[in-house]
């Protein structure tokens, strides 16, 4: 079987799984590239004739080491390529397309954590007087996320359906396809009130056509309020996030609940905030 045909089923089972379209398309850059570099260095592009020299030599190769901009991947880049081949691999394996699994010696860096980019109070308050000269769209959506601690990939899959705001909650959907209940406060509730107005039905943050605001979208309106609240180049739409974790732990020094209200499945993954 092609590596491409082989990547092609490899995605279906990622959705059907349940796994994010964010996790789905980060997987299928990471095999394409992969496969790329396999046609540019002579490589087979068969399952078969691919084994674990073949992959340790693309992992030590400029194109696994860098960026398409020829800078070093950061460890946590560098990781996150090697769980892609690794899966990919390992599915093909157990799919019996390959007799053996080519990525089964890959192995993941020792890497520290990411220190958490959160907005210092400074920022945070030029941010939000952006958000007032903002549109009722963009300033109901950040203000969530940034009150609450969602995702913008969470904050963007949110129907009006999905929101009870005269009880003051709303069902989001996370990762690994599970959907929660989350409280909203009163300010972020009377906010979503005005904002979604007699609206019963369909996304709740729109594009043009009133179809729904796609992440790149987002990001781009994020990217204009940040300039405009002097923020600096590298802040995302995650540093909200990252903002509502920080000042959840510093009020009240209690890991278990940021955990809970970031709605982590690992403690591990809430322990940078304490770091």
């Amino acid at each position: 079987m092609q590596l491409q045909e082989a990547l092609a089923s490899f995605l279906i089972q990622l959705e059907a799984d349940g796994r994010s379209q964010h996790t789905i398309k980060q997987y299928q850059r990471h095999v394409r590239l992969f496969a790329s570099w396999c046609a540019e260095f002579g490589h087979s592009a068969l399952l078969q004739g691919i084994d674990e020299p073949t992959v340790a030599k693309f992992f030590v190769s400029d194109t696994g080491k860098n960026t398409a901009k020829g800078k070093k991947r950061k460890a946590t880049a560098a990781n996150a390529l090697r769980t892609s081949i690794r899966v990919f691999f390992g599915f093909c394996h157990e799919a019996g397309w390959a007799r053996k699994n080519a990525a089964r010696l890959l192995r993941r860096a020792i890497a520290p954590p990411p220190t958490p980019r959160a907005l210092s109070e400074a920022e945070e308050s030029r941010f939000i007087a952006a958000l007032d000269e903002a549109t009722p769209r963009d300033r109901t959506l950040f203000t969530l996320m940034l009150k609450t601690g969602i995702r913008l990939s969470t904050a963007l899959a949110l129907d009006i359906e999905d929101l009870d705001l005269e009880g003051g909650f709303m069902d989001i959907w996370l990762k690994g396809n599970r959907q929660e209940r989350m409280e909203i406060d009163e300010h972020v509730m009377n906010l979503m009130i005005a904002f979604v107005g007699k609206r019963s039905q369909g996304p709740t943050f729109c594009g043009q056509g009133g179809m729904r605001l796609g992440a790149r979208q987002a990001q781009r309106r994020f990217r204009t309020l940040s300039t405009t609240a002097q923020l600096p180049e590298k802040a995302t739409p995650h540093a909200l996030r990252h903002t509502f974790a920080t000042k959840l732990y510093r009020s009240t020094r209690d890991i278990l609940r940021v955990k809970n209200a970031l709605r982590h499945r690992s403690i591990e993954s809430t322990m940078i905030y304490a770091r």
